[in-house]
C-alpha cells in the first residue's frame, strides 16, 4: 500500500490527479442520473438510455484513466499507441453498457454480483490494455498489486450495484456514487503502483500519440460524449412530448368512461383513470409504475396471457387484487402504441353479477340441505361425541372402551364431513367471510407441525419443518390459512407411509410460498386434473383404500383464491407430491381489521 501512495504522490502531478478524480465523479454522476431516467422509461426506450449510461460511465472512466496518465511523470517521454488507445475506449463503453444491461434485469443478489464483476472486468481491461498501449518504455509488474487492484475493484462495484436499487435520498446517492468512483480510482492507482518503467531505446514511434495529442484525444472524446448525450436528450424530450400529448387525449376520454382504464406495457402501469382507482381502492400515485402482475391474481394470469397472444378472444373474466381484497372484473385490452409497446386496457366490475350467478346456482341445490343439516345432524352428533367420550373415560371394561372409541371416531368423522359441506356451501354462495390480519408464518407452521405430528407418526412418517430466514408476516385470514395447511398436511400423512413429510416456508419478491411435500404414492397427470373437484378424489380406488370426502382440496383451493392466492401441485406416481400454497404480495394498507371477501 505504501508503494501505491508513493507512486501517486511522488510520480504524479497532483493537480492533474485532482482533475482526473473530478472527471470520474462528474461522469459517474451523469451515468447514474441517466440510469434513473431508464427506470421509468418504456422497454424500447430503456435500451437507449442504458446505452447512454454506458457511454457516460465508460467514456468518463476512459477519460479518467488517460487524464491520470497525463498526470503520470516517470521522468521519461511517454507515447500512446493510437489503435490500442481506441480499443481501450471501446472496451470501456461496451463493457459499462453490458454491466448496466445485466443490472437492469432486477437487482437481486446474483445480478448485482454479475453486474459488479462485469464492470470490474471492463475497468480492468480498459486500464491494462491502455497501459499496454504506452510505448517507449520497458515494464516490470508487481503481480500482487495487480491481483489486489482487481479484487478491490470487484468488491467496490458489487457493493455499488447492490446499493443501486436501495440508495434513497441525497446521502444514499452520495454513497452509491462513491462506491462506483472508488472502484475506478482504486483499480487505476493500485495498478499504477504495480508498474515500474524504464526507457526503451528500440521502441517504434509509428502511430504514436504524444502527451499533447492524447490531451486533444480526451477533449474530442468528451465532446463526442456531450454530443451523444444532447442527441439522446433531444430525442427523449421529443418522444416524451408525443407520449404526453397522446396520454392527455386518452386521459380526457378515460375520465368520461364508466369503466376502469389503464395504460401499461408488458411490465408496469403508466396511467389510470379515476374509475380504475375506485375499483381497486388505490390512489393514482399507488398504481403508477406498479408491476402489472402485482395487480392480477395468479390463477387469472394464464387466461389474460392467452388473450394477449391471440389464443382466445376478449373479454376475459379475471380477478384483480385490490386494496381490500380480490375484485372480479371483465377485461378488454388493445394495442395503443406499437412503437413503445403500450396497451390500453378497459376493466369492468362484474363482482355483483358473478356473486349473483354463484348464489343462484348454490341456492337451488343447497338451501334445503343446509337448513336440515345444520340442526338435525349437529345436535345428535354432539350428543353422541359427548356420551362416547364419557363412556371411554369411565368404563372399566376394555371391550366397552374400545367400542366407545370406535363410536367417537365415527362421530367426529361425520362432524368433520358436515363442517366441510357447510364451508363449501358458504364459499359457493359467496357468504364466506375472511378476517384479514397479519399472520406469523413461523408460529403457524409450528402449530400445524405440533397438531399433525402424532397423525404422521401413526403411519411411520417423519414430519419436518423448514423455514427460510427472515420470514415476514403476511396479510391473510390466519384461521383459514391454517385450515388449508392442516388439510394438506393431513392428506400427506394419509397417502404416505414410512416416509418424510416436509412443511417448507419461503418468501421471494412478490409472493410467499408454503410447500407441503411427501414421499408417498404420488399421482398421474390425469389424477391431478380431478383433484379440486368437490366430492371427488384422484380415482375410485383412492376412496376405497384411504377414505375421505373429496372436499378438503376443493375447499383449500377456494379459500386460497379468496385470499388472492392459489394452490399448485407437482406430483409423479411413486415419487410423492408437493402441494404449494402461493400468497401474492399484498398491497400496503390492507386492513388490520376484519374484511369480508366474497368468493
Amino acid at each position: 500500500m505504501m508503494r501505491v501512495f508513493g507512486c501517486v504522490f511522488e510520480q504524479h502531478d497532483l493537480w492533474l490527479v485532482g482533475v482526473a478524480a473530478l472527471v470520474c465523479v462528474l461522469s459517474w454522476a451523469g451515468a447514474l442520473m441517466v440510469l434513473e431516467r431508464a427506470k421509468v422509461a418504456t422497454a424500447r426506450i430503456r435500451m437507449l438510455w442504458l446505452l447512454l449510461a454506458g457511454v457516460a460511465a465508460g467514456g468518463g472512466t476512459w477519460a479518467t484513466h488517460f487524464v491520470a496518465m497525463l498526470a503520470y511523470q516517470p521522468q521519461m517521454n511517454l507515447g500512446f499507441d493510437l489503435a490500442t488507445t481506441v480499443i481501450s475506449a471501446l472496451i470501456a463503453v461496451t463493457g459499462a453498457w453490458g454491466a448496466f444491461e445485466i443490472a437492469s434485469r432486477h437487482l437481486t443478489a446474483r445480478p448485482a454480483i454479475a453486474a459488479g464483476a462485469a464492470m470490474s472486468l471492463t475497468v480492468t481491461g480498459l486500464h491494462y490494455i491502455g497501459m499496454a498501449g504506452v510505448v517507449a518504455i520497458q515494464r516490470e509488474w508487481a503481480w500482487d498489486l495487480i491481483v489486489a487492484s482487481v479484487l478491490i475493484s470487484t468488491a467496490a462495484f458489487i457493493v455499488a450495484f447492490t446499493l443501486l436499487e436501495r440508495a434513497k435520498g441525497l446521502r444514499g446517492k452520495v454513497f452509491l456514487g462513491l462506491a462506483f468512483v472508488g472502484g475506478v480510482v482504486a483499480l487505476h492507482f493500485t495498478g499504477m503502483g504495480a508498474l515500474t518503467v524504464a526507457p526503451d531505446p528500440f521502441a517504434d514511434a509509428a502511430d504514436v500519440l504524444n502527451r499533447g495529442e492524447l490531451a486533444e484525444a480526451i477533449v474530442i472524446g468528451a465532446m463526442i460524449m456531450l454530443f451523444v448525450a444532447a442527441v439522446f436528450s433531444f430525442l427523449d424530450r421529443r418522444l416524451a412530448a408525443e407520449r404526453l400529448a397522446g396520454a392527455e387525449r386518452v386521459q380526457r376520454l378515460a375520465d368520461a368512461a364508466l369503466e376502469g382504464i389503464l395504460l401499461h406495457d408488458d411490465t408496469k402501469v403508466f396511467d389510470v383513470n379515476g374509475r380504475f382507482c375506485a375499483l381497486l381502492g388505490f390512489e393514482p400515485s399507488d398504481l403508477i409504475h406498479t408491476p402489472i402482475f402485482d395487480l392480477i391474481a395468479p390463477h387469472s394470469r394464464p387466461d389474460l396471457a392467452d388473450a394477449r397472444a391471440g389464443r382466445r378472444e376478449y373479454p376475459v373474466e379475471a380477478v384483480l387484487l385490490g386494496k381490500h381484497g380480490p375484485v372480479d372484473v371483465e377485461v378488454h385490452s388493445r394495442l395503443f402504441n406499437a412503437a413503445e409497446g403500450l396497451y390500453v386496457t378497459a376493466v369492468r366490475d362484474v363482482s355483483m353479477r358473478r356473486r349473483a350467478e354463484r348464489a343462484e346456482q348454490a341456492d337451488v341445490a343447497k338451501s334445503q340441505f343446509l337448513a336440515n343439516m345444520s340442526h338435525e345432524l349437529r345436535t345428535p352428533l354432539n350428543a353422541i361425541i359427548g356420551y362416547s367420550e364419557l363412556i371411554s373415560e369411565e368404563s372399566e371394561e376394555a371391550p366397552t372402551r374400545e367400542d366407545a372409541q370406535r363410536i367417537l371416531r365415527s362421530a367426529r368423522h361425520l362432524l368433520q364431513l358436515l363442517n366441510e359441506v357447510l364451508d363449501l356451501s358458504k364459499i359457493e354462495a359467496g357468504s364466506m367471510e375472511m378476517m384479514v390480519e397479519e399472520c406469523d408464518l413461523s408460529a403457524m407452521a409450528g402449530d400445524v407441525s405440533d397438531t399433525m405430528r402424532a397423525v404422521a407418526s401413526a403411519r411411520g412418517n417423519t414430519l419436518v419443518v423448514s423455514l427460510s430466514p427472515g420470514l415476514k408476516p403476511v396479510q391473510a385470514d390466519a384461521f383459514r390459512l391454517k385450515q388449508c395447511l392442516l388439510n394438506l398436511t393431513s392428506n400427506a400423512a394419509k397417502f404416505c407411509e414410512n416416509g418424510v413429510i416436509t412443511i417448507a416456508v419461503k418468501q421471494s419478491v412478490g409472493c410467499t410460498e408454503i410447500a407441503i411435500t411427501d414421499t408417498g404414492i404420488g399421482m398421474t397427470d390425469e389424477q391431478v386434473k380431478r383433484l379440486f373437484q368437490p366430492f371427488t378424489q384422484a380415482d375410485a380406488s383412492i376412496t376405497r383404500k384411504y377414505g375421505g370426502t373429496g372436499l378438503g382440496l376443493s375447499i383449500t383451493q377456494r379459500l386460497m383464491r379468496l385470499m388472492g392466492g392459489e394452490v399448485e401441485v407437482v406430483s409423479a406416481p411413486g415419487k410423492g407430491s408437493t402441494f404449494s400454497l402461493i400468497l401474492p404480495r399484498q398491497a400496503e394498507g390492507v386492513a388490520h381489521a376484519p374484511v369480508a371477501l366474497a368468493s
